[in-house]
């Protein structure tokens, strides 16, 4: 029963074989503000391994 239960969510989303499947990945795309927050993460992080440890 389970794996019968498998086979049926694995064709609802598109698997058809083990090597072969039909689902699209979606394309990353950053913006500006995903870089100034990816920036000020890495500055954050920078501080808190240079001053947090002391």
């Amino acid at each position: 029963m389970r794996a019968e239960e498998i086979a049926i969510a694995m064709e609802v989303r598109g698997f058809i074989s083990p090597n072969q499947h039909q689902v699209e990945w979606h394309q990353l795309r950053l913006i500006g503000g995903d870089w100034l927050a990816l920036g000020l993460l890495i500055v954050f992080w920078y501080g808190r391994l240079m001053w947090g440890n002391s």
